[in-house]
């Protein structure tokens, strides 16, 4: 077993914003020096970890913290909707609620009032990457949380009528669930720029493909991806490592190890044109658009470089739609496989074109000239401040070392951040731009009235009108 010690470093949020303050003067006040004016925000709070693995290869990470009256338990199984099936979008994330109904020898409502007898929180997550269950509750709750934890994950029923049950409240939640237009037109531009690939769809499947899951795709989904060997469990509270070793060798010891599947799909077809979507609400009083091309992979080694590239882009999109849009995000989502590059805005039917217009334009400066120190300087200082924001919690600080162990992005990434992102240059950002933004193959999405808004995009590209109600 391995027993490795992180070293401490003080996490106190008043430091942390201090520092930030101080940063964000140097900043206002001299430009020639912005790698040591970003590096004044500090960096993240790193907790003290200690770390063990069970013979079943089930990597534990202990993070103490003495006087805390509350514990908690947050276990990662590195498997998501990645590897649902064919034509069954959802199977993951049906997977994952099953085992909150089958629990052995605890039914759904069994299950509920246990955790309230306990003093128990629990939270179900399933992404694209990974199922993460996580669970609260008193000081000295360790043993029954991971007792729980064993029966969920371990040996649950995974029965036939709970199961049908399941299904069928998920398609009649799925039926009358209406998403916003920004939210349909993003599935719309996924759908166009991934086709069949697994990122083509939605974490939560459709109606459709989820009447299509049986209960041996739970069974054999559960049995592939639910391993030992590709999770993590980290444990946080006044807890000492040595007890945690020894409970979660109790209850989870027995969980079985299995063969990882490797995420070897075969790269999406590439767009050869511009394609646009355009999804027809002729009451809609406004156009919701969403710009997909292919990103990159979260464990990249130009990945910050992109996330630079990505806040720059947010800005001078803001800047150049000044005035005819709003609700402007550009967000890199990168993952396990190399996730999208999605920006979504919301514009006047009669202005839709327009902006997107400027998306375009947007794209195609930064690809030809490297970004102002002063857009740099912004986008990295904004990155910087979010992840020392979320690193300043023990939850996030928990959440970083999980991704830190599931994309392998070294266990001194948190230590480093800072200093790294400070150092991503001009010339990074446009070489990331010119290798990752192509302007003449991206994947649109337009949700508005089709009356007003189709002859401006046809001269932006083809464009295909659908209905509302259509299934993505």
């Amino acid at each position: 077993m391995e027993d490795t010690v992180v070293p401490q470093y003080k996490a106190v949020l008043t430091t942390v914003l201090l520092l930030l303050l101080s940063a964000n003067k140097q900043l206002a006040s001299s430009r020639t020096d912005s790698s040591s004016g970003l590096l004044s925000a500090g960096q993240a709070a790193i907790p003290s970890a200690k770390r063990d693995t069970l013979l079943n290869e089930l990597q534990l990470i202990v993070l103490p913290n003495p006087g805390s009256d509350k514990i908690r338990v947050h276990l990662r199984v590195n498997s998501g909707a990645m590897f649902d099936l064919a034509g069954k979008g959802g199977l993951a994330d049906l997977t994952g609620r099953m085992l909150l109904r089958t629990a052995k020898g605890l039914s759904a409502s069994d299950l509920s009032e246990y955790l309230t007898q306990q003093g128990l929180t629990l939270d179900l997550r399933v992404g694209w990457d990974s199922t993460d269950i996580t669970m609260s509750g008193p000081a000295a709750s360790l043993e029954p949380i991971l007792d729980l934890l064993g029966r969920m994950i371990v040996s649950p029923g995974l029965g036939e009528l709970e199961l049908d049950s399941l299904i069928a409240a998920r398609m009649k939640e799925l039926a009358t669930e209406k998403g916003r237009p920004t939210d349909l037109a993003r599935e719309a531009a996924m759908k166009a720029l991934y086709g069949r690939y697994p990122l083509g769809k939605t974490v939560q499947g459709t109606t459709d493909s989820i009447s299509k899951i049986n209960r041996n795709d739970i069974l054999y989904f559960h049995d592939k991806f639910y391993i030992a060997n590709d999770a993590e469990l980290a444990v946080e509270g006044d807890i000492l490592a040595e007890e945690v070793t020894k409970l979660a060798r109790s209850k989870l010891g027995i969980w079985k190890k299995g063969e990882k599947v490797p995420a070897s799909f075969l790269p999406p077809e590439p767009l050869g044109t511009r394609r646009i979507v355009l999804v027809d609400r002729p009451d809609s009083p406004s156009a919701s658009l969403a710009v997909a091309g292919h990103g990159i992979s979260r464990r990249a080694n130009d990945y910050l470089a992109c996330a630079v590239m990505a806040r720059i882009l947010e800005l001078s999109i803001a800047r150049s739609t000044s005035g005819m849009a709003s609700g402007i995000k550009t967000r890199l989502e990168a993952r396990h496989l190399a996730g999208p590059l999605v920006t979504v805005l919301d514009a006047p039917p009669d202005k839709a074109a327009a902006a997107l217009q400027a998306v375009l334009d947007a794209m195609d400066r930064l690809k030809s000239a490297e970004p102002s120190q002063e857009d740099l300087d912004r986008a990295r200082q904004s990155l910087i401040s979010s992840y020392l924001q979320e690193t300043a919690t023990i939850d996030g600080q928990v959440d970083a070392l999980l991704d830190i162990e599931q994309y392998g992005l070294g266990r001194d990434y948190m230590l480093n951040f800072a200093a790294r992102m400070a150092a991503v240059s001009a010339e990074e950002v446009r070489t990331a731009a010119q290798k990752h933004l192509n302007t003449a193959a991206l994947a649109i999405a337009v949700v508005g009235p089709a009356s007003m808004l189709s002859d401006p995009l046809k001269k932006l590209g083809q464009v295909s009108v659908i209905g509302s109600s259509h299934s993505f």
